[in-house]
């Protein structure tokens, strides 16, 4: 990996980026909650070394929703973005797309244990016992985010 020297010398460059979709079905959003995960997240996940983000969305959401990366359907347009806590050590940032899936192709995978359809104000709340990953930013925005979003389809 050919790394530019200067980033040694910043001590706080580091991010994971994170590719999330919004997903609508009937005035609510999809969740998933992966395995060995205690937290509701957006589908979607870390952009790999070397990928761009028309890469990274369909696989992530391929790998997490069991539909063919085909059926996946994005402008790529960036609909929200959100700097999230930091997990395992690593500060998180995400760019959110609106997606559509076909939904009756949902199927658990082996990094998913359940999806959920969720109204926008259960975001910042319980959610199954559980609250949504800190790692996606602030509740409260994701909120005004997704109704945003959820207008303009």
């Amino acid at each position: 990996m050919d790394v530019d020297p200067r980033l040694a010398t910043i001590d706080d460059c580091l991010y994971r980026l994170a590719v999330k979709a919004f997903i609508f079905h009937n005035g609510k959003v999809l969740l998933v909650r992966e395995k060995d995960d205690e937290w509701w997240s957006f589908p979607g996940g870390g952009i790999d070394y070397g990928e761009d983000i028309r890469q990274a969305l369909p696989r992530e959401l391929a790998e997490e929703l069991g539909v063919a990366e085909s059926d996946i359907k994005t402008d790529y347009q960036v609909a929200y973005a959100a700097v999230g806590a930091v997990v395992n050590g690593i500060p998180r940032a995400n760019l959110f797309f609106r997606v559509e899936v076909p939904v009756e192709r949902l199927t658990a995978t082996d990094d998913v244990l359940e999806f959920g359809w969720f109204a926008p104000a259960e975001i910042t709340g319980e959610i199954a016992g559980r609250h949504i990953s800190p790692s996606t930013g602030d509740p409260a925005e994701l909120v005004q985010a997704v109704e945003a979003n959820m207008q303009q389809r």
